[in-house]
């Protein structure tokens, strides 16, 4: 009536309509059955709880570390900035974190050393550019001198040693600065290159112009053939085409690209005293490309510029 299951067991005593009839206690069945519920669950508890114990262990211990060890080895490091181990880190990672901080103080002594050794290349750099340029001018300065005591064809090999000499000086002075060698402006260097052929190599009836329609940078290294090449041109007609005019010219013809020319004002048999050899050198160095000669052309190359830096 109350809902309960009972269990009972009946047996015959006088047959066939005496039986006796009784009742079973459910006790020791139930109890056996708790029994084995609680045999079963107990080891899958106890498991349940090492995980969430190791879990919380590995979360407090090793995450936690693993995440200070990251966090330090991503932060900007210098070998003089304090460093501490968290004592509750377990040893292992301890060992781990100081490995991670000694390689971190060797890259930064490394560092700190390339740094100090480019600096002192830089300034043992910048202190031998200043001499080549000064030991330019006391050679120029030299053959300057000695050229006042001479006269004739020894004067004027002399004078045209010193126009090569003031090429060179003259790519140092206007290329070195406090940051190094840097980039010179082509109409600035041809300029300076034409004014010093105009005083050292002409004679007083003879006239050296200039036409420099020119945008563009370039490096002392192909500075210097350029100037040379004018200094070798040039220098020759002056002294043998003393009754000429000359002009030397920088066209840009696009894409960075400069037309080179050096004309005559009257027209003259080709110049044949340069030394082939020396102007495809120095075209080579140049980088540029030697055109075919007419008229009154004496010479005729091509070559590229670098686009023009800002302004200082």
């Amino acid at each position: 009536a109350d809902g309960s299951r009972l269990n009972y067991a009946a047996a015959p005593v006088a047959r066939p309509d005496m039986y006796v009839l009784a009742n079973l206690d459910a006790g020791p069945r139930v109890g056996a059955w708790h029994r084995y519920l609680a045999l079963s669950l107990a080891p899958l508890a106890f498991m349940g709880l090492l995980v969430g114990l190791y879990t919380r262990a590995i979360q407090r211990d090793v995450v936690a570390s693993a995440r200070q060890i990251k966090t330090f080895a991503s932060l900007p490091f210098a070998a003089d900035q304090p460093f501490e181990i968290d004592p509750a880190m377990p040893e292992e990672l301890q060992s781990v974190f100081q490995a991670l901080y000694d390689l971190k103080t060797q890259a930064a002594t490394r560092e700190a050393a390339l740094t100090l050794s480019g600096e002192k290349n830089h300034a043992l750099t910048l202190e031998l550019h200043h001499r080549v340029k000064n030991s330019l001018q006391v050679i120029q300065s030299y053959i300057s001198l000695g050229k006042r005591e001479l006269s004739g064809k020894s004067r004027q090999t002399l004078a045209q040693t010193e126009a090569r000499v003031q090429v060179i000086a003259t790519a140092y002075r206007l290329a070195l600065s406090e940051a190094g060698m840097q980039s010179v402006p082509v109409r600035l260097f041809a300029t300076q290159v034409t004014n010093n052929i105009f005083a050292t190599l002409r004679e007083k009836h003879q006239w050296v112009t200039t036409s420099l329609d020119v945008e563009g940078d370039m490096h002392i290294d192909r500075l210097i053939p350029l100037g040379l090449a004018m200094v070798e041109v040039l220098g020759d007609a002056l002294a043998h085409y003393e009754f000429n005019n000359f002009s030397v010219n920088l066209i840009s013809s696009g894409a960075d690209q400069v037309d080179f020319t050096i004309t005559q004002e009257t027209e003259v048999p080709p110049l044949s005293h340069v030394s082939t050899r020396m102007m495809a050198g120095l075209a080579s160095q140049l980088e540029a490309q030697a055109l075919p000669v007419d008229g009154k052309n004496l010479l005729h190359w091509r070559f590229s510029v670098d686009p023009q830096g800002p302004k200082a």
